[in-house]
């Protein structure tokens, strides 16, 4: 059992993860095995990943049930971590552009500002970064205070980036496009930004779509246009049958076996990865 002090949470990914990747067909959600001998294995319900540093200390958030996505927001070339607190917090942990001992050297984390006090999100929100507008820059896409889908614009200002406030620019298509924006969760008292989501072009039509976490897995949500700077998803359900339980499955999706087709990768509750290869493209469901 761990102390409240040891759930201070050391920040650890999985990124020197060794996957021994060989699904028999990955038609169906299937569990990835591993191959690594100095890998902690967790009373056999999941991986443990090595603590990242800043130098002589360990990488640590402020609280606890924290949600980091590694993707370039300053750059320069290098993965940044960008990283939802359990309060409704973001904070940028800035990769140096060093190794040390094969491993990433980032610097502490810094918390999004505005000009009065911290920038509120969603509770445990997941924080993704992607070009939504072709600028060239980091956008951040990510649940608001209110559990609303928002788009965080970056802009380049005075030679300076720039965060702007969040825009309810999603809709989807069963509201008639009534000007109400999408919202993934209603809940309020810590539950406003606990719906784990990714962005990508999942049907290969050029736009980007959602894969959000559902009660079962994750559903896929089709980008079916723009209208008025209003971006219009279609819910096209579950992308399995199978259950992998309601505490907060964690989708992405990432090109494993080279063909340059997306699959779907998903973190469960049971500590481990589940695989399955992408048939949105084939069958335009």
């Amino acid at each position: 059992m761990r102390t409240n002090k040891q759930s201070k949470f050391v920040l650890s990914l999985a990124i020197c993860l060794i996957i021994s990747f060989s699904p028999s067909t990955g038609q169906k959600l299937e569990r990835l095995s591993y191959n690594n001998p100095g890998l902690l294995v967790d009373l056999g319900v999941g991986l443990w990943g090595w603590p990242l540093t800043n130098g002589d200390k360990h990488i640590r958030m402020d609280l606890c049930m924290i949600t980091p996505v590694a993707y370039d927001f300053t750059g320069n070339g290098w993965p940044d971590l960008v990283v939802g607190d359990e309060d409704g917090r973001v904070a940028l942990i800035e990769h140096t552009g060093k190794m040390v001992d094969g491993m990433p050297l980032f610097l502490p984390p810094r918390y999004f500002r505005q000009q009065a006090d911290e920038v509120k999100f969603g509770v445990c929100v997941t924080p993704v970064g992607v070009d939504w507008n072709g600028n060239e820059l980091t956008d951040l896409v990510m649940l608001d205070h209110e559990g609303y889908l928002a788009l965080f614009r970056r802009e380049k200002r005075d030679d300076k980036l720039v965060l702007l406030p969040g825009e309810r620019v999603f809709q989807i298509d069963w509201k008639n496009l009534n000007d109400e924006p999408l919202r993934l969760t209603g809940r309020r008292a810590g539950g406003s930004g606990r719906r784990k989501i990714a962005i990508a072009d999942i049907d290969g039509d050029g736009r980007l779509d959602l894969l959000l976490q559902t009660g079962q897995n994750s559903s896929f949500f089709r980008n079916l246009y723009e209208v008025n700077g209003i971006t219009v998803f279609r819910d096209k359900g579950p992308i399995d049958e199978l259950t992998l339980g309601g505490h907060s499955p964690s989708p992405t999706v990432i090109d494993l076996d080279g063909d340059g087709v997306p699959e779907f990768l998903i973190g469960a509750e049971d500590g481990f990865l589940y695989y399955k290869k992408n048939t949105f493209t084939e069958t335009g469901r």
